[in-house]
């Protein structure tokens, strides 16, 4: 697979991936952070002969840093009482499994009044219940409960909290409480009805896994009970060894959990109250709540599974579109490379005729600096290829460095230290010893580069040194018959590589061969076989145009003895019209 084909992929995807997400995230509906969750919350549920229920609930906390810093006191669960649901509770007994302590009874405080060590020595460890209110005031189950079945529309919420010691986060602090709950049982004609709402809609902490048993004085079995789990989620159910197990994970907040079950009419033997509604009347409305729910259900499985085929296709398209374009291109390519061939490598031309040809393809028509560029380019690639070194500033510089061994970090702080000098003006050039070995030379070096090879050693021989700055390699190169020869070599050598390519400068290519750091001046004898190449040139174009015109002269005077003949003979005939653009005979008028 090719990267234009891996990116069409992954644009793909990543247009997909986002709409994907959202239909993902309205579907699960996801929970806002709650310092307070449970890992699990466990019931155990006996109803009673009497009409009563012994609960036993098994509390999982995991409390998260609170955003004023505060610390964990006070946890309490919340129950109310109403003359046609739950009508009284009593609480037997608290335990922290976590620590295997037995909490007391104590009365209710405000937690926020205490500093952490008071709230330790004084009220931690104790358990209370109170009436909801202005202000928590103290619930005694023997009075202050509601009476079944009452015409008045009394509702009460009982608070049955713990203390516990200052705590700033905890992983999982499990609870134990046991307490007794009245009024959950009903008694309709045909049958008893068991409705218990274990969390309602005011819960704000999520609960991870949710589990429930519930004992009934008659065992329950699909055959003699019906049994209906409310919730907006998935449930499992089972009825096991007489008794009814159901389970829920992930309770979202302010989501509830009802159950409510239809046993066999004297099931209980005291029911709280009765009521006039037949069980079957009640069960016609559950199954029709159930089927409200399911076909909710249903459609917005259907929503969800839409959007998310339309955003499949939507990415199934993109990927096609792009993979299209992929194979047209390499069908492309495949027809360009049965036209032509194609290979990667390095061109075979010189430095020095790759600076006319940058001037070629800038557009560049003045060749008074090409010669500089040339040896520039030339020196470059003799520091890239390793027979030399080039340095910023003098070579005064660089004294008593060996810049043959010196790394370069080092040398860069050496040479911070003692000052900038004349950066711009001047480099120093450090001859390497693969410039002194022949073999190598001649096997990785083209004919300018060998030629600006000898430039340098021939600088470095009269200096008596390898190490010289450009100021010092011009005064040597601008003195003495030699340095001019190599000089010209060099530039002669640049003429005939760029020859082999075909193309020639315009115009003569200038006195001025030297890099512009070097100052250095070539004789215009080095140019003599560019001009003398124009001249000939020129010298062939001009006898061409001599010996047309002479031939044109031949022929109008051949035109004009032809005419003379005629008009001598003093015949009326008319000659023939000549060709080649002349006028035909006209015999003179007579005097």
């Amino acid at each position: 697979m090719t990267k234009r084909t891996k990116n069409i992929v992954l644009a793909s995807v990543l247009l997909a991936a986002p709409g994907v997400l959202l239909v993902l995230a309205v579907a699960v509906r996801g929970q806002p952070f709650a310092p307070l969750s449970y890992n699990e919350t466990s019931y155990d549920i006996e109803v009673l002969d009497n009409g009563n229920t012994r609960v036993t609930m098994t509390l999982d906390y995991r409390l998260g840093r609170r955003d004023s810093s505060k610390s964990w006191k006070q946890l309490h669960r919340t129950i109310p009482l109403s003359a046609s649901g739950v009508t009284n509770v009593a609480v037997e007994q608290v335990r922290n499994l976590s620590t295997g302590e037995t909490y007391r009874q104590g009365d209710p405080v405000d937690a926020s009044l205490y500093d952490d060590g008071g709230w330790d020595i004084r009220h931690a460890r104790q358990w209370y219940i109170a009436t909801q209110g202005d202000m928590l005031r103290p619930y005694d189950p023997h009075t202050n409960g509601i009476r079944a079945g009452s015409s008045q529309s009394i509702v009460k919420n009982v608070e049955i909290g713990w203390n516990i010691p200052p705590t700033k986060t905890a992983k999982s602090m499990r609870f134990e409480v046991t307490m007794t709950l009245a009024g959950m049982v009903t008694a309709c004609p045909g049958n008893d009805v068991f409705n218990w709402q274990p969390v309602d809609e005011t819960n704000e902490s999520p609960i991870r896994r949710f589990s429930a048993t519930v004992r009934f004085p008659q065992a329950a079995d699909e055959a003699n009970s019906t049994m209906w789990v409310h919730y907006d989620g998935t449930s499992t159910t089972a009825y096991r060894d007489g008794m009814f197990t159901f389970g829920i994970d992930d309770v979202r907040a302010r989501s509830y959990v009802q159950l409510t079950a239809m046993l066999p009419e004297g099931g209980v033997a005291r029911p709280a109250w009765t009521d006039t509604v037949s069980g079957r009347q009640l069960n016609d409305e559950e199954r029709q709540r159930e089927a409200r729910w399911r076909y909710e259900q249903q459609s917005s499985a259907r929503g969800l599974l839409v959007v998310s085929g339309l955003l499949l296709l939507i990415a199934a398209v993109i990927a096609a579109i792009g993979m299209r374009l992929v194979l047209g291109q390499r069908q492309l390519r495949g027809r360009l490379e049965a036209i032509m061939p194609y290979w990667r490598g390095l061109p075979p031309i010189s430095p020095g005729a790759a600076a006319l040809v940058y001037d070629i393809a800038n557009g560049v028509t003045a060749d008074k600096r090409l010669g500089g560029r040339q040896l520039g380019a030339t020196m470059l690639s003799l520091v890239t290829k390793g027979f030399a070194r080039m340095y910023p500033g003098p070579v005064e510089r660089y004294r008593g460095i060996d810049l043959l061994r010196t790394d370069a970090t080092t040398l860069a702080r050496m040479a911070s230290a003692r000052g900038a000098g004349d950066d711009d003006t001047t480099s120093t050039i450090v001859l390497l010893p693969r410039a002194f070995d022949m073999a190598s030379c001649q096997r990785q070096l083209c004919m300018s580069e060998r030629a600006a090879r000898d430039m340098l050693r021939a600088t470095g021989q009269r200096l008596g040194s390898v190490v010289f700055d450009t100021r010092q390699c011009a005064q040597c190169l601008g003195d003495g018959d030699d340095a001019r020869e190599l000089s010209r070599s060099f530039h002669e050598r640049c003429i005939a590589e760029m020859g082999e390519l075909g193309v020639f400068p315009k115009r003569a290519m200038g006195a001025r061969v030297c890099h512009p750091l070097l100052r250095l001046r070539v004789p215009r004898g080095a140019d003599m076989a560019v001009e003398g190449r124009r001249r000939a040139t020129a010298d062939r174009h001009r006898r061409r145009g001599r010996r047309r015109r002479r031939r044109a002269a031949d022929e109008a005077d051949a035109v004009r003895r032809r005419r003379a003949r005629h008009a001598a003979r003093g015949a009326g005939a008319r000659p023939r019209q000549i060709s080649r653009g002349l006028q035909p005979f006209r015999r003179p008028r007579c005097a």
